[in-house]
């Protein structure tokens, strides 16, 4: 059986949201689906001179890489893509739906995004013959705007990367930290940086913070939206600033050090469709402060500290209650390496693969 995988979220200079979920999807597809039953196609629609890097590389026999540069899609039984622009011709078709942003919170969207999954969206869903959700929260988004596909929906949460693990050398961790002139206990951030991520909240909330604890400092991780200045507006008077470290992108193998070094990962953001770095914190053995919002409370509930990403004193009392209980801390350590569990390569490749032998058989 061959099984087209549309991989061009992972060929961007650097791979966040859509892309670590391909390359995750592809590892879970790699470690379920034998190489004598299943053949894997790689899609990408640009010439490989277009992007900074190649399709990725995986450890198996038989992958063909097709270059549908004028939009042909491959003859196969199977096709999987996280595009509403994505339509192949034939076999069966899984769409992958991560959020619906331009729906649900247009304020966070540009007219654009909304006129284009307008556009395509009702038409990929009358193509597909399973439609995947990353969470409930965007299954029930989903079903809010387009009900009549209920019967061919499923949720499949994603699964985490094995680079995301806690680390126990310290000695190793610390000298990873000082490569990025971190020698204090600091709040790790990790988004991109963009109004919906609601980081002028938390700068807002670490005034409070370091006047309670003031050797902490902030480190943001995230390349910036080219269209988003606010923050750098803001941080142009911000009377913290020399406690603020930004790194911009960093790739997932520094990554999981700064996860590992950090007290706490905080995520204020307005809305997600899931949260991956929610879950990659819990992997590392980071305690989390996350918004109170639908999505954030479904993977993170019970085992972080939530906040109202719209209250600048709700976010910094999640802050200190955390930084200052030290029992509490380690409680949430446990509770989320335990909650990292859920997310394992082997449970997502499974569920895909009794998805696609019940629409295939």
């Amino acid at each position: 059986m061959d099984i087209c995988i549309d991989v061009n979220s992972t060929l961007k200079p650097t791979i966040t949201g859509i892309g670590k979920f391909t390359l995750s999807l592809l590892k879970s597809f790699c470690v379920t689906f034998s190489e004598e039953k299943y053949r894997f196609i790689l899609y990408y629609r640009k010439r490989w001179s277009e992007f900074r890097k190649k399709p990725p590389k995986l450890n198996r026999k038989g992958i063909i890489y097709c270059n549908g540069f004028k939009k042909e899609y491959p003859p196969a039984d199977i096709h999987v893509s996280s595009s509403y622009e994505f339509s192949p011709h034939h076999g069966k078709f899984i769409l992958i739906l991560h959020d619906l942003i331009p729906l649900v919170v247009e304020e966070f969207s540009s007219t654009d995004a909304k006129e284009k999954l307008v556009s395509f969206l009702p038409q990929r869903l009358k193509r597909a013959d399973k439609v995947v959700c990353i969470s409930k929260n965007t299954l029930s988004d989903l079903l809010k705007f387009y009900p009549y596909i209920k019967e061919k929906t499923e949720v499949i949460y994603p699964a985490l990367d094995l680079v995301y693990r806690k680390i126990d050398n310290q000695k190793i961790i610390r000298k990873k930290l000082r490569r990025f002139g971190i020698e204090d206990d600091y709040l790790l951030f990790v988004s991109s940086i963009e109004r919906r991520k609601n980081l002028i909240s938390l700068l807002k909330a670490f005034l409070y913070i370091i006047k309670k604890f003031p050797k902490v400092k902030l480190v943001i991780v995230g390349k910036k939206v080219k269209s988003y200045r606010e923050v750098d507006l803001f941080m142009e008077s911000y009377e913290a600033k020399n406690k603020v470290v930004y790194l911009g992108y960093v790739n997932e193998e520094d990554l999981v050090y700064l996860y590992n070094g950090a007290k706490i990962l905080v995520y204020p953001s307005f809305y997600e469709g899931f949260g991956f770095p929610v879950v990659e914190a819990f992997a590392c053995g980071v305690p989390v402060v996350a918004s109170d919002v639908a999505s954030i409370r479904e993977v993170a509930l019970g085992c972080a500290e939530l906040a109202s990403p719209y209250d600048v004193e709700s976010i910094a009392n999640g802050i200190m209650n955390v930084l200052s209980n030290s029992n509490y801390r380690e409680k949430l350590i446990i509770k989320g390496l335990e909650k990292a569990k859920e997310f394992r390569i082997y449970n997502m490749g499974t569920k895909y693969k009794t998805l696609i032998e019940g629409i295939t058989t």
